[in-house]
């Protein structure tokens, strides 16, 4: 029978067992299970997930079952949500949100790329009740699909790639770093999926003389690769998405060099796939280049990569809640863990001897990465000067490529597990190495006073070191096992649906595999069914289950930190959505920054990385008073050219910041703001008279004041009187020509476009003149309709091109999915007719390998 043929017949056949017995929907139902347990306390409402309820400043969260809270970032509720939220409503609006005028003087909603407002369509689901979380939830999921989904491109069989998908679905990083670094991770294994898919049809079949597999060019790789690298710029991370992209392109070398035979086209497809995904990116590129040169970063700017975590943390790296819920003493604000069980199967994975070129990748990426985040100075050296790398937080935003590390290495380990190939010296010696980390760290916890309390650190103590002796029975039982009844490589690899080693992807396995396998089977059919077979069939399940069921636990603990759902206090947003119109408020603490982009309210206060440099100028020259009461570190945390009035400081000390903002209170006139909000009590009757505030609201959580005496958004030499307007357009009534002023901050982008009643002409394009800080216009005399628009320099090109790229990418797999089904049907009209003739002269054939260990002409599998 042709190889077509028994493909076709392979394929028709029904599978044993039925629907339930499907491999791949059982791996997929088990990464949903494992989301669905570790967010169970989430998605059950016994705790809040919406960040709106800790960071608003219009709520009283309760404390959770443990102390400590549930992330280390409250910018998951300042940027995440708000600007997000306001993404998503621009977009259902039908408007590209490429502005935000809502915050500050205004700034750049795409460019500020941490509202991840082109993130589309993960980004809509920010409409949703707890949007933040049904968005995170999904990432997830998504996450672990694609790890299940690389992993068996790769050659990991179902319970190895089930078990690798589990655990990067529930990684330390997800679980703690809530804010807009979460975003990008879910296509790491995306990306990698992508260059393996490339590399797949490019091999060539094991016998010599064979054509390449398949003959076709990998254009679901290059569009696979291409939409990960896309993705992780979309989400709205540039950093943790350069850092992820550089481990690809360390994986895509590695593959390279494996690659023998086809080292060119690899290269080149790979880099077509990385090309593409940047065309398909370019609008963001440019919208976050474009502000980038007016923008600033701060202290991101070129010192990034010299912060590190305290060596003290090297014992919450895998054992992250030893002493505590999360932001315990020793955790404090580290962007992600391992699980002590992990961290064993890992070492374990990483001495295995077969795919040696990755495991030295993993090894050497858990080496620089852990070297960096506690500063091992050699390895920080290198990394300053690699391009780029100096102005990334890699301590922080690094760990998650260390988690996904580790969980190829676990999946690696789990796999040679279930195919007999774990070493019982080189399991000790991990065991060893895992046991000598816990007493250290169990030492110095106890020596150094952080175990607040012994019974909890001697529970998960315990608790872990129980889940590690039993991972190391089974890795020591499975080799006894294999000594004692010796099985093929073949079998033991189908015995768990992997495949064989001499094969890379389900796809690309050599033809006649099923047919010449079924000896080996036959000959270990004999066995099958006493209970040393069914130990080692079910070891690499349960050693999988139980990395998994510690995973999921580590994940939901910092939940149980989390609040129960509370009133949120609407009564001010309210107010402010029925009379602010297009002036601005200043909050002393409650509707946190930037909330007032939440609810559509102009807000002058800021909490954001970039920010315009002018806008930072203004904060630090116009807005920063010299005398408050603060300390000079209060006074730091409070006014900075990034961040102005965070963490709704108590009533004493918005008190002494009123003193400021009275001393100070012109140029708030000036920026438009008509309503300042403070805690209540705050504003004494005296000192409202004093500063001309009038109280006009006050509520359980914040007072409200009315500043009469701030200026309107648009103003004009005296000419004008303004009919109506929007913070886009505006109609106005001049007796002469003047200038008009926009309360906007004026930036590289705006246009501004004038329709005169009466005028030849519907409308003519007038220029928005520089005015340091705000938008001024020439407007003719007469009634005018104006209306202003913003758009990133060479944005419309970008698109341009990002159209173009999947456009390529759809032409290209269209044209390789119509040349597949010519070739197939062109195979199966050649192999029906010999289809009798060929069934004696195979079985013959296969006899006579099984007999002499030569190839047969069905392919190259060897008896």
């Amino acid at each position: 029978m042709s190889t077509v043929a028994s493909r076709h017949k392979t394929a028709s056949a029904p599978r044993r067992g039925g629907f339930w017995r499907n491999p791949a929907l059982l791996s997929w139902l088990f990464v949903l299970l494992t989301v669905a347990l570790a967010n169970a306390i989430f998605l059950t409402g016994l705790r809040s997930s919406s960040p709106m309820t800790y960071y608003s400043g219009l709520a009283s969260p309760s404390p959770g079952s443990l102390l400590g809270g549930w992330t280390i970032d409250p910018n998951v509720g300042w940027t995440v949500e708000s600007l997000g939220r306001a993404a998503a409503h621009q977009w259902a609006e039908g408007d590209v949100p490429l502005w935000n005028s809502y915050e500050g003087l205004g700034q750049p909603l795409a460019g500020e790329m941490q509202s991840a407002a082109l993130f589309q369509p993960f980004i809509m689901l920010q409409l949703l009740p707890n949007g933040v979380f049904v968005m995170h939830v999904v990432l997830e999921i998504f996450a672990g699909l694609a790890t299940l989904a690389f992993l068996r491109r790769f050659g990991l069989g179902w319970v190895a790639s089930t078990v690798g998908g589990c655990l990067f679905a529930v990684n330390g990083a997800f679980a703690v770093m809530t804010n807009a670094p979460f975003n990008p991770i879910a296509f790491l294994p995306l990306g990698l999926l992508g260059v393996e898919m490339i590399r797949a049809p490019l091999q060539r079949s094991p016998d010599a003389h064979a054509p390449r597999r398949g003959g076709r060019r990998p254009w679901a790789g290059v569009a696979v690769l291409a939409l990960a690298i896309a993705w992780m710029l979309f989400a709205g991370f540039p950093e943790t998405a350069f850092l992820e992209a550089l481990f690809i392109g360390c994986w895509a070398l590695v593959r390279l060099g494996q690659a023998r035979g086809h080292r060119l086209a690899f290269a080149g497809w790979t880099a077509a796939g990385m090309v593409l995904g940047l065309a398909l990116a370019a609008p963001v590129l440019v919208a976050f280049l474009d502000f980038m040169s007016w923008g600033s970063t701060s202290y991101h700017e070129a010192v990034a990569n010299d912060i590190s975590y305290p060596r003290r943390q090297i014992m919450s790296l895998a054992l992250p809640f030893a002493v505590g819920a999360l932001n315990n003493a020793v955790l404090r604000l580290q962007a992600g863990y391992l699980t002590l069980p992990a961290l064993f199967m890992a070492l374990v994975g990483l001495t295995g001897t077969k795919r040696r070129g990755i495991r030295l990748l993993l090894a050497g990426t858990m080496i620089v990465l852990i070297g960096n985040m506690f500063r091992f100075e050699p390895i920080k050296l290198l990394l300053n000067h690699t391009p780029g790398i100096k102005a990334i937080l890699v301590f922080k935003y690094g760990i998650s490529i260390l988690e996904f590390a580790v969980v190829i290495a676990v999946a690696l380990a789990v796999d040679d597990l279930a195919r007999r190939r774990v070493s019982r010296r080189r399991t000790l010696v991990c065991a060893s190495l895992t046991l000598a980390y816990a007493a250290v760290t169990l030492a110095v916890l106890v020596s150094r006073g952080y175990v607040v309390s012994p019974r909890w650190t001697t529970a998960v103590m315990l608790a872990l070191a129980a889940v590690c002796a039993v991972l190391l029975v089974l890795l020591l039982r499975a080799r006894t096992h294999h000594e004692k009844a010796p099985v093929s490589a073949d079998t033991a690899g189908t015995s768990d649906g992997a495949m064989p080693e001499n094969a890379s992807s389900p796809e690309v396995t050599p033809a006649g595999a099923t047919m010449v396998g079924a000896a080996p089977a036959a000959h270990a059919g004999a066995t099958a069914t006493s209970s040393p077979a069914r130990s080692r069939s079910l070891a690499a399940p349960f050693a999988g289950a139980l990395i998994v069921l510690t995973a999921a636990a580590h994940f939901a603990l910092p939940q149980a930190g989390a609040s129960r759902a509370v009133a949120i206090d609407m009564k001010p947003v309210h107010y402010l959505q029925q009379y602010l119109g297009t002036s601005r408020f200043y909050t002393l603490g409650p509707i946190q920054p930037d909330y007032g982009s939440y609810w559509k309210l102009g807000q002058l206060n800021v909490n954001d990385l970039p920010v315009p440099k002018k806008y930072g100028e203004f904060v630090l020259d116009e807005l920063r008073p010299a005398h408050t009461g603060l300390n000079a570190k209060q006074m730091q945390d409070t006014f900075k050219d990034y961040q102005l009035i965070p963490f709704n400081p108590p009533a004493a000390v918005q008190r002494k910041l009123l003193v400021g903002y009275g001393e100070k209170q012109q140029a708030f006139r000036e920026a438009g703001v008509r309503y300042l909000v403070t805690r209540p009590d705050v504003v004494s009757p005296a000192m409202a008279t004093k500063l001309g505030l009038a109280k006009v609201l006050d509520s359980p959580k914040s007072d409200i004041f009315e500043d009469a005496s701030a200026q309107p958004y648009y103003t004009s030499d005296g000419a004008c009187r303004v009919r109506s307007g929007s913070r886009t357009d505006v109609t106005l009534t001049c007796s002469r020509p003047a200038t008009l002023t926009r309360r906007e901050l004026d930036a590289p982008g705006w246009s501004a476009t004038v329709a005169t009643a009466g005028a030849t002409g519907s409308t003519k394009a007038v220029a928005v003149v520089d005015g340091r800080l705000y938008q001024h216009i020439e407007v003719p005399q007469g009634t005018s309709h104006v209306a202003f628009e913003y758009r990133p320099r060479y944005f419309g090109l970008a698109v341009g091109v990002s159209i173009a790229a999947a456009l390529v990418l759809l032409v290209g797999g269209a044209s390789t999915l119509v040349r597949r089904r010519r070739h197939d049907r062109h195979d199966t009209d050649v192999a029906v007719p010999t289809a009798a003739s060929t069934t004696s002269s195979g079985s013959a054939g296969i006899a006579t390998a099984a007999d002499h260990g030569t190839t047969t002409t069905e392919g190259s599998v060897r008896a």
